[in-house]
């Protein structure tokens, strides 16, 4: 049986599910064919529209969505937010067909996904799962087997996040005692001010790492017509919208759907422009800090012509 955790637990834990779990005797494996096709798919889609370590954005309908496993007749469709398949930890976004299951298989980096849309159904296997839904999270270890596909015969998708290169080994039996992963439900998520002088402003709930320390993933939840100063981040983040609308300096309005990368140190501001709170999915590559950028100081009035 799984654990459900409230994301201000995960965020005390600082080092996040990984931490929590007792390492396995890691045992030299070959990658599935299957896990060959995926990464190559997804590098594919790198090689044609992934943001590099600059700022960028791509809008929901443009993102380049790829097969996952090209071989097969039906089978889900991943997008390249940021990072490398083929060399280490990267970003993406996967939509699965109405019905669509994975028999149960594990990877050798740690997960985290977030769910978007439709109900997925994830766990020890096809009879032991949990119904994740719409907003919320699922953390799982290493080498962890489990079982994942879309529930009610309808399709769903989720923004995820891998912590090494795309390999997908396939198991031959359901994961033995107690299952490490955690569920955190969209309304448990605990979000914290930014600052705490204004309770009411954005908020931020880490996922996995310590934002103080070093690398980390979070929800950031921008209230109804936020704006901030324009500022910097020392560290390079990439982001995907997950709920509302947001607005970058130069005016480009970012649906649900949409990504961008912030490059470390360039000056933006992150406006949300609907009605309703903005929410993203945020993986940052170093501690998290936010420095005001000084606006510009007015031209000084031109010298009255000598006569």
């Amino acid at each position: 049986m799984h654990l459900r955790i409230s994301l201000i637990a995960l965020a005390v834990l600082g080092t996040g599910c990984a931490a929590k779990t007792a390492p396995k005797e890691s045992v030299p494996v070959e990658p599935s064919e299957a896990s060959a096709e995926a990464a190559e798919a997804v590098t594919e889609s790198a090689e044609t529209q992934a943001p590099a370590a600059v700022t960028s954005h791509t809008l929901a309908a443009d993102v380049a969505w790829n097969p996952a496993f090209p071989d097969r007749e039906v089978s889900p469709e991943m997008a390249l937010v940021a990072g490398n398949p083929k060399e280490g930890a990267f970003t993406f976004m996967v939509r699965f067909p109405a019905g669509h299951k994975e028999d149960i298989h594990s990877h050798p980096a740690d997960f985290t996904g977030i769910v978007t849309s439709g109900v997925v159904n994830h766990g020890r296997s096809a009879d032991e799962f949990d119904s994740i839904s719409e907003g919320s999270v699922f953390v799982q270890p290493a080498e962890e087997v489990h079982y994942t596909a879309c529930a009610n015969d309808e399709p769903c998708s989720f923004v995820g996040h891998l912590s090494g290169p795309m390999v997908m080994n396939p198991a031959e039996a359901p994961e033995e005692g107690e299952m490490q992963y955690r569920v955190i439900d969209a309304e448990g998520v605990g979000y914290e001010a930014l600052n705490p002088q204004q309770p009411q402003g954005p908020k931020m709930a880490v996922l996995v790492g310590d934002r103080t320390a070093g690398a980390f993933q979070a929800l950031v939840n921008l209230p109804a017509g936020a704006s901030g100063p324009m500022h910097y981040h020392s560290s390079t983040y990439s982001a995907v919208l997950l709920m509302g609308a947001v607005e970058t300096a130069d005016g480009t309005r970012l649906p649900a759907g949409s990504y961008w990368t912030t490059a470390g140190g360039e000056p933006h501001i992150t406006s949300c422009v609907s009605e309703s709170a903005c929410v993203f999915y945020a993986v940052m590559e170093g501690a998290f800090d936010m420095v005001p950028v000084a606006a510009p100081a007015p031209a000084e009035d031109a010298a009255p012509a000598e006569e």
